[in-house]
Parts: C-alpha cells; sequence; structure tokens
C-alpha cells in the first residue's frame, strides 16, 4: 500500500488532509507540499446558543431519569474495535470504584451489542444507559453530559487521525478523556486543560480527574466553543481549500 500511495503522489497536485499532522506526515514520507487542511470539523449554527444549554441539559436529564447532581460520562459511535470500546467500559469500572453517583450513557445505533457488553461487564444496570438517538439530536445527548470518551490506540491512523466527535464534545462544553496520541485533539487537551490524556493500553484513572469529578459543578462552555471554532471552523477550511484550488487550477 505504501508503495501505491508513494507511486500516486507523483501524479498529485493538491492533497486534502484531516490534520497538519497528516500534512507533515505525507511532506516526510511523499514529499507532498501541496496540502490542504479540511478537518472533520462542524458549522456553529446547527448548534444552540450557549444559553439554551442549561435547560437542554435538565430536559434530556428529565427524560432519562438522572439527577442533576450525577456525573454523566458519555461515548457515542459504533462499537467496532478501533473505538475502544471494551477499553471504555473498563476505564468506567476503575472509576465506579473511586467514585460514586457517576452514569455512563452509551449513544450507539448497535443498542442491543452495546447492552450485551455492559451487562457482561458487571456494572449496575442502574449506572448506564444505551439509546440510538438521530444524528442531529446527538448534540444535546453530549451537552447533558459532563464528560466525554475519546480512547484511541497509539498507532499511525490516530496519531493523524481528527475525530468528528472531539469537535462535538468541545462544542458541547464537556470535559474530554482522550487517548495520549489522537492527532491535534490530545495536545489541544492537554495545552488548554480542557480534560483528561489517558495511556489507553494501560488504563489508569487519572488522580486529578477522581479530584476534580465532586467540583465540576460550572462549566466554561464559551471557552470550549471558542476552542472548537477556532481549530474545527468549517468555513475556514473551506476557504482555504477553495484558495490553493484555484492557484493549482490556474497556474
Amino acid at each position: 500500500m505504501k508503495l501505491i500511495e508513494k507511486y500516486l503522489s507523483f501524479f498529485v497536485d493538491l492533497s486534502i488532509v484531516v490534520s497538519n499532522k497528516l500534512g507533515a506526515y505525507i511532506e516526510e514520507e511523499y514529499k507532498v507540499r501541496n496540502w490542504s487542511k479540511y478537518a472533520c470539523s462542524f458549522d456553529i449554527r446547527d448548534w444552540p446558543v450557549e444559553e439554551e444549554y442549561k435547560k437542554i441539559r435538565e430536559k434530556v436529564r428529565k427524560n432519562l431519569k438522572i439527577s442533576n447532581e450525577t456525573k454523566v460520562f458519555v461515548y457515542g459511535g459504533s462499537l467496532a474495535p478501533w473505538q475502544c470500546v471494551e477499553e471504555t467500559i473498563y476505564f468506567f469500572k476503575l472509576l465506579q470504584k473511586n467514585k460514586e453517583n457517576i452514569h455512563l450513557l452509551f449513544l450507539t445505533p448497535e443498542v442491543e451489542l452495546a447492552k450485551k457488553m455492559l451487562s457482561q461487564s458487571s456494572i449496575d444496570k442502574n449506572d448506564y444507559t444505551t439509546l440510538s438517538v438521530e444524528p442531529n439530536d446527538i448534540k444535546n445527548y453530549f451537552i447533558a453530559s459532563d464528560y466525554g470518551f475519546l480512547l484511541r490506540k497509539n498507532n499511525l491512523t490516530n496519531k493523524v487521525a481528527s475525530p468528528n466527535k472531539f469537535a462535538e464534545y468541545l462544542t458541547a462544553g464537556i470535559k474530554i478523556i482522550i487517548g495520549e496520541n489522537v492527532g491535534e485533539a490530545s495536545e489541544i487537551v492537554k495545552n488548554n486543560n480542557l480534560g483528561y490524556l489517558v495511556n489507553v493500553d494501560n488504563l489508569v484513572v487519572p488522580e486529578k480527574l477522581i479530584a476534580e469529578i465532586d467540583c465540576l459543578e460550572h462549566r466554561n462552555v464559551k471557552l470550549y466553543r471558542d476552542i472548537a471554532f477556532k481549530y474545527f471552523n468549517e468555513e475556514l477550511f473551506a476557504e482555504n481549500l477553495i484558495e490553493k484550488l484555484e492557484r493549482v487550477v490556474n497556474k
């Protein structure tokens, strides 16, 4: 595959990449200099305004019968192995050994399989909820949560990745529990104190997370949304891409 990629790179005028790390990788491996970043992004206009978050949070939690005092840890996505679902469940079990009044919210199209995995995990059925929700509604469930899981293995694919879920978690204003090497996302979390980095191959609950759970009363939603807009602005990506495409066409 690498030989094919290298051969095809000679015929490429412009590469579209999902992260700066991927751009740097193809520069080093294939000497492709002309690339444009178009990360998995979002349109802020599709999201409710910040002032509506509290109302949405209370409504969703009421429907789920989850109290406002309970700390909710959300997972959103398929149950594919690369999503580290088993590791996510295991991490939550570790967390339960240190903290009470926490709840795992599993949002996936594969509800029955998720229920089976969770029932086999020995997590009490009252401590988790599994749901399949429409794509347009998932944002409300993220807003109703406190922490979002984004665990990934330490490999090349993940090192240059840009998970769409990351931008959504940020826009929802929730803390992110993320693998140590998930593209630029891990760096953004670390540099801006937006959550916690964990080693997926040796899962340990960060002491800082345990200490801060009970203190997570006020979330700086504006900070999270501003960072999401800074790094995942769809309009800006599109403008940069169009500019570079015009250069290629007109050269």
